[in-house]
């Protein structure tokens, strides 16, 4: 499996189990916000390496 792909997944698992716990205030937003922008370039990645 792509390590692309493996990290993918792996972060997306971790991701899964914090938005668990979120509660939102201001500052745990932000943090949400750059983590959901991280896990997006690492869709495209993934995306373009499956699209080629």
């Amino acid at each position: 499996m792509d390590s692309d792909l493996i990290t993918l997944q792996r972060k997306l698992n971790q991701f899964s189990k914090e938005l668990d716990k979120f509660t939102p205030e201001p500052e745990s937003v932000v943090e949400f916000k750059s983590k959901i922008k991280a896990l997006s370039g690492l869709l495209e990645n993934v995306n373009r390496k499956l699209a080629s």
